[in-house]
């Protein structure tokens, strides 16, 4: 009984977790569109994700000319963003931990994007047979693989 009601708070405290990062998302995501000037309903979802992408690694938001794209890096507009600022934080903490001078600007959550080609995969290399000894199958007894 003692592991049913452990296993069901545990169930509670993930669940509360969950549904604090979902409103944290969506308090975020209607931020970026009040501040481009949009509905939720109305709001790109793409435009979302390129500037969750630059805000993650780092890059401060792009202000267009009639500067209603975003707030600078620095300044904490939303939820999400004390949220990313304690993680750099904590990692900056570690750095200093593990004896690296490092600063917040340095701290990077999401390398940038990277244009790099999937490589081809080759062709498997067979090993050449030695005709000096026969080919045999490999066989296994008990914990020996016998080849």
């Amino acid at each position: 009984m003692f592991f049913i009601r452990r296993l069901l708070s545990l169930f509670r405290f993930y669940m509360f977790i969950l549904i604090c990062g979902l409103i944290m998302v969506g308090v975020d995501y209607d931020m970026q569109a009040k501040a481009v000037g949009r509905t939720i309903a109305t709001y790109d979802v793409d435009s979302y994700r390129l500037t969750l992408q630059r805000r993650l690694g780092g890059e401060p938001l792009r202000v267009a000319s009639d500067g209603r794209v975003g707030a600078p890096e620095g300044e904490v507009t939303s939820p999400l963003d004390v949220a990313f600022r304690a993680l750099r934080g904590l990692a900056v903490a570690k750095a200093h931990v593990m004896g690296q001078d490092l600063e917040m600007e340095q701290v990077v959550l999401l390398p940038p994007p990277s244009a790099t080609q999937v490589p081809i995969p080759q062709q498997p290399q067979t090993m050449p047979v030695q005709d000096t000894q026969e080919q045999r199958p490999c066989v296994r007894r008990g914990n020996v693989l016998d080849c």
